[in-house]
C-alpha cells in the first residue's frame, strides 16, 4: 500500500471516530435520565475516554438510561 492509501483509511477511521463521539454526545443529551448525575456523568466517560467511551454508552449506558434495567419490545 503506498502512503496516499495509508492516509485515506487513516482519515476515514479518524472520520469514524469523531462521528461516533458527536453521535453519542446527541444521544446522551436526548435520552431522559434517571438520575440527575447519570447525565453528566456519562457526558464526562465520553469527554474523558473518545473512543471507548462512545462504545460503552451505545452498549451500557443507552439501554440502562431511562429504568436501569433493559427492556425488550413487547410482540
Amino acid at each position: 500500500m503506498s502512503v496516499g492509501t495509508w492516509t485515506s483509511v487513516f482519515l476515514l477511521i479518524g472520520l469514524l471516530g469523531l462521528v461516533l463521539f458527536v453521535a453519542a454526545l446527541v444521544s446522551i443529551a436526548r435520552t431522559p435520565q434517571s438520575s440527575s448525575l447519570g447525565q453528566p456523568l456519562w457526558i464526562l466517560i465520553v469527554l474523558a475516554f473518545p473512543v471507548i467511551g462512545p462504545v460503552l454508552w451505545f452498549l451500557v449506558g443507552k439501554g440502562t438510561a431511562s429504568g436501569g434495567t433493559l427492556q425488550r419490545p413487547e410482540s
